[in-house]
């Protein structure tokens, strides 16, 4: 079985043992034996196909295919890693510190069989360094992240702005403009923060907060998102317990965004637009993609300013939609 060092990274260790010396094994049932089959014959494919697996309805044939589908997705995405610190012009040394593990540990990472990295390290190597979404990296293909219901409407209005040829441009530059001054009046920053500012909000605090919001939008306790037994007890330790989230949570939280259907970075990062692009639901039900920069940030600035902040963004903008021709 598996369990992870101090750095975050899995290790082997033994099953405990009987008093006799033997190990202790439970014969495996039909249903197991029936679902391991059927995950060793599976066609694993790179990008992941999350949808598919998301398919398959028998609970633990499922589960089986998700995590072979992970173990299979940590050989290419070793590949890819080994291939970018090749290509790249960082020394190796410069690049672990600036992710904030060791050389040793970044050579490991990269060079194993399998990759696996402290999930702070994972976020600053994607956004720091390689400009591309956590999910990217590790399911080989971005995707847009569906905003929580709070943000729908205002994201319904800002797709409106986008499709608009006419002067939807103007209309997107003044509602950018409205959040660039609101968040330097209220959190003293100019918009846009920096990356490194962005990688440095502690990972498992966002994830306590995504979880709830999951829960909250599907109007389901958190006992019942769809996630496996060893995904629902770290987060009811995280809850009941108040423990910290391990930093060597990889294969867990790559688990809970196919078994969730979200984007890792949703459930890790606070502006999960920096590097993808973000989707609301229309009137009809349709999935309609925002990808104009400027309406991204928008929405990475309600994400990342202060409840205060945000209601008065909630505000303005809705009063410029009805009272002053922004429509």
């Amino acid at each position: 079985m598996s369990e992870y060092d101090a750095n975050g990274f899995s290790v082997e260790v033994a099953d405990e043992l009987t008093p006799s010396g033997a190990k202790s094994r439970a014969k495996k049932s039909e249903l197991q034996i029936q679902a391991e089959q059927f995950a060793a014959e599976f066609h694993y494919e790179w990008p992941v196909n999350d949808a598919a697996l998301r398919e398959i309805s028998a609970t633990r044939m499922r589960q089986l295919a998700i995590r072979g589908a992970i173990e299979y997705a940590r050989t290419v995405i070793g590949s890819n890693a080994r291939k970018y610190l090749e290509e790249s012009s960082i020394p190796l040394s410069s690049l672990a510190k600036s992710i904030g593990v060791s050389p040793n540990a970044l050579h490991h990472s990269c060079y194993d069989e399998k990759f696996t990295m402290p999930v702070d390290a994972l976020i600053k190597l994607c956004y720091k360094h390689m400009h591309i979404s956590v999910n990217e990296f590790l399911f080989g293909r971005a995707r847009p992240t569906m905003l929580p219901r709070y943000l729908q409407p205002i994201a319904r209005t800002l797709y409106e702005y986008q499709e608009n040829e006419d002067d939807g441009i103007y209309h997107l530059h003044a509602m950018h403009t409205l959040g660039r001054n609101i968040f330097l009046s209220k959190a003293g920053l100019e918009w846009p923060i920096s990356i490194e500012a962005h990688c440095e909000e502690p990972f498992d605090k966002v994830f306590r907060e995504r979880i709830l919001e999951l829960a909250g939008d599907s109007y389901k306790h958190i006992e019942n998102l769809p996630m496996e037994v060893l995904e629902k007890s770290v987060v009811r330790r995280i809850f009941e317990q108040d423990a910290p989230l391990a930093r060597g949570m990889m294969n867990s939280l790559m688990r809970t965004a196919i078994s969730c259907d979200v984007s890792i970075d949703y459930l890790i990062a606070r502006d999960y637009t920096l590097f993808g692009t973000v989707a609301c639901l229309d009137k009809n039900g349709q999935v309609c993609v925002l990808h104009d920069r400027r309406a991204l940030e928008i929405i990475g600035m309600l994400l990342s300013m202060p409840a205060d902040a945000r209601n008065e963004y909630y505000t303005k903008f809705l009063y410029r939609v009805r009272f002053e021709g922004h429509k």
